[in-house]
């Protein structure tokens, strides 16, 4: 006879949480955002990127949904990818500010719902993860045609009902498929979705962190100001300037007040003493202006100030270098966190195995040897913590050296998962916007100025000279001033401004060459991050396959122990699999998240690298 008090039951339980859900999201979805609103970002968060799929999801008609991506798309949650035909086909897609805002919002909801089921007991929690287990079953396969005319009877999903079971657990803002594709087509972070799909997985996410933490723009504040690095950069930057206001102020005259006093013997004639007299002192303004030096003194202006550009773009190439050493560092931190809140995990499912074990091995269903290969099993899991708790430190170590902070302090990760990458074409069009190409341009400029400056050693030096007298002895008391013109022509020096020259023009075909080195050294670089970024994209999602299967597998078998069908070792070999796959994809997704980033600044792309000087503006 059908359970018809268990389906009342469950009839009045699953719209309380349905509300109970819907409360906390309205509670903290910003103030302008419905709770229909986010129910259209969720369908574009799982693929269903046609306003058809979405309506057809939610129950709605078209118009509804359509004028409600109206205002998702005013707001600039989400956006249309370009189609030649009719809008409402245009496939939607996240915004980077949308994406952020509903991955936020599913965080807060997800550790409020964690925190109420921390309130219960562990024998508790064990009894609701049971219960969600069957629920799951119930609703979730899909094989059993008396349960899809349960589904169609009761108007609810397979997918709704999966949401709620897991919502229960603490993961209601997560519940998706590990194979979803998001609007642009790539899996959404399977990861989260494995975490999701099985009700009984405690594993802490290295995603969920405390609210406190410090997050990599933090960290890269912090490295700015305690690189040394970029503040001996700086200093050059002064320098530079300084040299250029020098340059600059040998155009001017100079200008200088002089003073002689001197005693001699008089001369025995008196014409002699006249001229000159035994005490000549003299009083004077001196004024000499540069009229011509070969043109040397305006090339070395313009070399000035390509020299400051130079040292401005090696101010800024300093703070990439630095970027790629911080982003490495972060992110390890991140990674080494996830393995080491992992492996506490994966002990402590081994540990409630252990246990259901010496259940077991009590009433004969389980041998000695069983029992002991767990204990080798969590052993060997608590070495490996012990490796990754010093990896962890030995990665806090360098955070700490390069952003100057404790090394215990909490840091977080807020950026999303990169979901795809450009084409490498896209990244190279901006070599030349990159600081160490703009550096070695300004290089090449400065150089080719050089070679006026040693040319203009073949011309004369044309001054301008004057003299005011405050007080002169002898006959030339009433003379007050005198102004010359001082021209110097150089004749012969042995071959040496010559030879200047020809240095010159060396050094300068040097610098040319160098640039070509670095823009090809740029372009290698870009490629392999590129290929880097690809690549980990890929492994995120073969290790979220394999979780997937991972995790089926690790359910089937643990049945199938139950009912006598496969050994402990089959199901310990099982879970094994499934957390290695797990924290294989924790770490590889935050090794891309490094990737990307330092991509994007090899590619010029990170705003945040291009720093100015405080100290002086060009």
């Amino acid at each position: 006879m059908p359970d018809v008090e268990l389906a009342r039951r469950m009839l009045e339980i699953i719209p309380i949480c349905i509300n109970r859900i819907r409360t906390k999201m309205r509670a903290s979805s910003p103030a302008d955002l419905s709770i229909p609103q986010f129910r259209v970002m969720a369908s574009v968060y799982r693929g269903r990127n046609k306003i058809g799929e979405i309506a057809n999801h939610l129950g709605v008609s078209q118009p509804a949904v359509s004028n409600m991506v109206s205002i998702l798309i005013s707001k600039k949650f989400i956006e249309r990818k370009p189609h030649s035909g009719d809008r409402r086909m245009a496939p939607l897609r996240f915004t980077k500010e949308g994406r952020s805002m509903f991955l936020k919002l599913r965080r807060k909801v997800r550790l409020e719902f964690a925190q109420k089921i921390d309130e219960l007991n562990a024998g508790d929690k064990v009894k609701l993860r049971d219960g969600l287990e069957q629920l799951e079953r119930v609703f979730m396969i899909g094989e059993l045609g008396s349960k899809a005319k349960v589904d169609k009877a009761m108007k609810i999903t397979v997918k709704t009902v999966a949401m709620l079971a897991i919502g229960l657990s603490g993961y209601a803002a997560m519940a998706e498929p590990a194979t979803t594709s998001d609007s642009s087509g790539v899996k959404v972070s399977v990861i989260e979705a494995t975490a999701n799909q099985l009700a009984g997985d405690q594993r802490v996410r290295a995603l969920v962190q405390p609210d406190n933490g410090k997050t990599f723009q933090d960290a890269w504040t912090a490295a700015l100001r305690r690189s040394e690095s970029v503040g001996i950069q700086d200093e050059l930057l002064v320098q530079a300037h300084e040299t250029g206001n020098q340059v600059t102020g040998a155009l001017f005259p100079t200008i200088s007040g002089s003073a002689t006093f001197m005693r001699q013997t008089s001369p025995a004639t008196t014409t002699g003493t006249s001229l000159f007299p035994s005490a000549y002192d003299t009083t004077k303004i001196s004024a000499d202006q540069p009229l011509f030096r070969g043109l040397r003194d305006f090339a070395a202006l313009r070399q000035s100030k390509a020299l400051f550009r130079y040292q401005q773009a090696a101010l800024q190439d300093a703070a990439r270098t630095l970027y790629y050493s911080l982003s490495t560092a972060y992110h390890n931190v991140l990674a080494y966190s996830s393995d080491v809140a992992n492996y506490g995990e994966e002990i402590k499912q081994n540990q409630s195995r252990l246990k259901e074990l010496l259940q077991w091995q009590k009433i004969g269903r389980a041998r000695e040897t069983d029992v002991l290969t767990e204990k080798a099993t969590i052993a060997g899991l608590e070495s490996s913590l012990e490796t990754s708790r010093g990896q962890l430190q030995a990665a806090r170590e360098s955070l700490a050296f390069v952003t100057g902070w404790d090394r215990d302090t909490p840091i977080k990760s807020v950026d999303p998962l990169p979901t795809h990458v450009d084409a490498v074409a896209d990244y190279l069009k901006n070599i030349e916007k990159r600081s160490d190409v703009t550096a070695a341009r300004e290089a090449v400029n400065e150089y080719e100025e050089a070679v006026p400056i040693a040319r203009g050693g073949h011309f004369p030096n044309v001054d301008l000279l004057g003299d005011y007298y405050f007080f002169r002895p002898g006959v030339q008391d009433d003379v007050h001033w005198d102004v010359s013109l001082a021209i110097t022509l150089p004749i012969f020096q042995g071959g040496i401004v010559q030879s200047q020259v020809r240095g010159a023009e060396s050094q300068y075909r040097q610098y040319n060459l160098s640039l070509s080195q670095v823009r090809r050294t740029a372009e290698q670089e870009i490629r392999t991050f590129h290929d880097a970024v690809n690549a980990d994209l890929a492994l995120v999602k073969k290790f979220g396959e394999a979780a997937d299967i991972g995790r089926r597998n690790y359910l089937a078998n643990s049945r199938d122990f139950r009912n006598g069908l496969v050994t402990n070792l089959d199901v310990l070999t099982a879970l094994t699999s499934w957390q290695d796959s797990l924290r294989a994809l924790d770490h590889q997704e935050f090794q891309s998240r490094a990737d990307y980033e330092e991509l994007e600044a090899a590619s010029a792309q990170r705003k945040e690298i291009f720093i100015q000087s405080e100290k002086v503006k060009e």
